[in-house]
């Protein structure tokens, strides 16, 4: 059986009146978006308090995962490069053999296709932009012959 101040709740939110459950010390609802936080009006189903406070949020929790994959992919790639240290060895190599037949631009992407084919490594294409970065880290020369963008 139900209390009297449990009846009006249950009124309060099947009619949207937020400032009458407040006064019943019951909490408001509020706008699921972290940048927002506006209390809800109308129906217990919503979440947001418009469209774009939900577009919004989910461009928020998006660039979120985009970062957690980033910090995940690189740890792998550490890892990775930690139990392989003849895969950079060999980049590098490879990398010195197209610079003395002068390339002016060499692709780490290419050179690590090859070494697939020829020694049947598995490099996930991922780790290719890390390969990049290192030998531009560790030997500043190359930075001429390789072009790095920004990562997103």
């Amino acid at each position: 059986m139900m209390t009297q101040n449990q009846n009006i709740a249950q009124n309060c939110v099947q009619y949207g009146a937020n400032e009458q459950l407040t006064l019943l010390g019951i909490k408001k609802r509020l706008c699921k978006n972290p940048k927002c936080k506006k209390p809800l009006k109308g129906r217990n189903t919503k979440v947001f308090c418009s469209d774009t406070c939900r577009a919004e949020y989910h461009r928020i929790m998006k660039k979120e995962k985009r970062k957690k994959r980033r910090e995940l992919m690189a740890q792998m790639f550490f890892y990775f490069d930690y139990k392989n240290p003849e895969i950079f060895k060999d980049i590098k190599s490879n990398f010195d053999k197209f610079i003395n037949l002068g390339t002016k631009r060499i692709s780490i992407k290419g050179i690590i296709e090859d070494l697939r084919r020829d020694k049947d490594y598995h490099i996930n294409n991922n780790y290719t932009s890390y390969y990049a970065r290192k030998l531009v880290s560790l030997y500043p020369y190359t930075k001429k012959y390789i072009e790095i963008r920004n990562k997103k």
